[in-house]
């Protein structure tokens, strides 16, 4: 189907939306399946107007649960599509930021995560998706001739923002199937990709991990990739090589395509963005290795805010908080405007103008007054043999009244006694201090956000929250 297909389609369907009382603040949510029906709904919201709001896989499941409760107690839509139809919500009006300003209406509420507390809301307005788009644009030279390929959650910023948005406003040619395709057959996305020659698509961590080891029996040609995001999720050096090298080895992979990136649903998504053909490239400091995540994109700002002591934010390589400041920074839902610098919430550094994220401010952990970043003790673990990709998550565990321990959770298929020493090896020659616990478990026992991110508050207190000193 065309775009212009799809304008048609969504001209109609705007119309209905505006007469059932939608609008900047009376939003529209959907409650369905990556669809057609989901690329009508987006494009008729942008028409009428009314902000849209994809809600999460676990509302859509039918359970009653914390993400569906808090999704529509943050959004509050006036209506809810399910199945091609259109029910009212009593939950009141979309909030947004103050009153309504017709040059700019909200055009989407997003929802954060969740790794660290509820999710909360975040309005996008209509010139924040713009410089979206068009930034991303500039930074990964988009061409007409360009065609995404995406089976990324349409919840997740990264789904929603960079594979239907961006490609609708820049009108460039799109390929969506739903989450669930790839979670039955990790291999559908590698074939998909050379069925439609496809030239972007995008990824977290744990799937490209997944599919480094499968990627012989796809049998696909992946010669046609330009850009492949690595972002939403902590980038491994030394697995995203892996993914890359077998890539290139067996489907015909350009390395340099494989890009690291970040962003968050605070600042609409996309905060940097190496540019195109730079490949995965690391830099080492204190016997650790990290990815450069490249520049922030053009108009936006990133400073380090230091934690300890130290006032020169903008010394190269200091380690802090990051923060950022872009036209695509959010409103918090309620709020009044966005602030002037978003505190995000991740520990990293600039390193020659690019940065480098090592961790989240609140998942530290601090064992014999050193602070150890989880994802260092994951990819330490991650490499111990039959340990399932994606399926480490390391968590602060009370030791004591004042001091704190490691715990390390496994996911693996052969669990044994001799695994767990390996893994308690890996960490003590990771970071210097022996895990006080390590589980194993059956793969899918981590508990995650729907965007796929670790729970780690969920893990501790699964794993007893405390160790005796």
């Amino acid at each position: 189907m065309t775009w212009e297909e799809i304008d048609a389609r969504a001209r109609v369907l705007a119309t209905e939306l505006s007469e059932r009382g939608a609008g900047p603040t009376a939003g529209v949510a959907y409650d369905g399946p990556t669809a057609l029906d989901a690329v009508v709904l987006a494009r008729a919201c942008l028409e009428a107007g009314t902000p849209l709001t994809i809600l999460p896989r676990a509302l859509r499941a039918g359970a009653t649960s914390t993400v569906g409760d808090h999704a529509l107690r943050a959004t509050a839509p006036a209506l809810i599509s399910r199945q091609g139809t259109l029910e009212p919500w009593g939950g009141g009006a979309t909030r947004t930021d103050g009153e309504d300003e017709d040059d700019d209406p909200p055009c989407v509420v997003q929802l954060t995560s969740g790794s660290t507390g509820p999710p909360t809301s975040h309005v996008v307005r209509r010139s924040q998706l713009a410089y979206q788009a068009t930034a991303t644009q500039r930074r990964s030279r988009y061409e007409p001739t360009d065609h995404l390929v995406s089976w990324l959650p349409l919840y997740h910023d990264m789904g929603l923002i960079a594979f239907l948005l961006t490609p609708m406003v820049l009108g460039l040619d799109l390929t969506l199937v739903d989450p669930a395709t790839f979670a039955r057959q990790p291999l559908s996305w590698p074939r998909l990709i050379d069925a439609c020659q496809g030239t972007v698509t995008a990824a977290p961590q744990f799937a490209y991990s997944m599919l480094a080891r499968r990627l012989a029996a796809s049998g696909a040609d992946l010669s046609s990739l330009r850009i492949a995001y690595n972002g939403a999720e902590p980038v491994q050096v030394e697995a995203s090589t892996r993914f890359a090298d077998a890539a290139a080895t067996g489907c015909g992979f350009d390395p340099r395509a494989l890009l690291p990136v970040y962003g968050l649903a605070e600042a609409t998504l996309a905060v940097t963005i190496p540019p195109p053909g730079t490949g995965v490239r690391a830099v080492r400091r204190n016997g650790v290795v990290d990815a450069l995540l490249g520049p922030p994109l053009d108009g936006t700002e990133i400073r380090i805010r230091p934690l300890e002591g130290d006032d020169v934010p903008d010394a190269d390589d200091l380690a802090g908080e990051v923060e950022v400041a872009s036209p695509s920074v959010t409103t918090p839902a309620g709020a009044q405007g966005p602030p002037e610098w978003l505190a995000t919430g991740d520990l990293g550094r600039l390193h020659e103008g690019e940065l480098v994220v090592t961790g989240r401010l609140k998942e530290i952990i601090i064992v014999a007054g050193q602070n150890v970043a989880p994802h260092v003790i994951e990819v330490a673990v991650q490499a111990v043999p039959d340990v399932r990709p994606g399926g480490v998550a390391a968590v602060a565990l009370a030791n004591g009244a004042d001091t704190q321990a490691i715990g390390v959770m496994v996911e693996t298929r052969r669990p044994s006694d001799a695994l767990a020493r390996t893994v308690a090896d890996a960490v003590e020659a990771a970071v210097g201090s022996r895990p006080a616990k390590v589980e194993l478990a059956e793969p899918g026992s981590i508990p995650k956000t729907t965007s796929g991110k670790i729970r780690r508050a969920a893990v501790a207190a699964h794993m007893g929250g405390e160790v005796q000193p």
